[in-house]
C-alpha cells in the first residue's frame, strides 16, 4: 500500500565540526524558510547589516519573531537547546528603547527584568530553556 503523505528529506553537506545546535538551525530553515512582508514606511533609518536579532552563542535558538500583543514593539522567542547552562547575548539590528523579559503570553511578572536605550543585552539561560522577550523600538526623536 503506497504511503498517503508527502516526506521531504534535507542533506546537508558540512566539513568539520556539526553540532546538534547546527543541525536544529538547519532543520528549522528547511523546515520554514525565511519569508518577507510589506510595512508601512517608518521614519528612521534601515541598520547596515541585514540582521534584525542576533543571538549567541548557537546554543541559543530563534524560533518566533512576532508584533507585540500591545501593539508597541516586537516579540521574539528562543530556546535554549543544550543541557548546560549558558550565558549569551541578543543583539538587535536597530534601537531599542527598552527589551523586557516576559512569559509565553507576554506578561512581565515580578521577576522580569528590563533593560533601556540598548541594542545588545547578556542574557543567562538555564538548560532547556525556552525564552520571550519584548522589545519597543526607539524612535528618531528619541535619539
Amino acid at each position: 500500500m503506497p504511503w498517503p503523505g508527502e516526506i521531504r528529506l534535507s542533506l546537508i553537506p558540512f566539513g568539520g565540526s556539526f553540532t546538534l545546535n547546527h543541525a536544529t538551525q538547519e532543520a528549522y530553515a528547511f523546515a520554514a524558510p525565511h519569508r518577507s512582508a510589506a510595512a508601512e514606511a517608518a521614519d528612521s533609518t534601515l541598520p547596515a547589516s541585514p540582521k534584525f536579532v542576533e543571538l549567541t552563542p548557537s546554543e541559543l535558538v530563534l524560533t518566533a519573531i512576532k508584533p507585540a500583543e500591545s501593539g508597541n514593539g516586537v516579540v521574539i522567542c528562543f530556546y535554549h537547546s543544550s543541557q548546560t547552562y549558558v550565558a549569551g547575548q541578543v543583539t538587535f539590528g536597530l534601537p531599542m528603547r527598552e527589551i523586557i523579559s516576559t512569559n509565553l503570553l507576554e506578561d512581565s511578572g515580578e521577576s522580569s527584568q528590563a533593560w533601556t536605550n540598548t541594542n545588545t543585552i547578556p542574557i543567562n539561560v538555564p538548560a532547556k530553556r525556552i525564552v520571550t522577550l519584548r522589545a519597543a523600538y526607539r524612535r528618531e526623536s528619541e535619539r
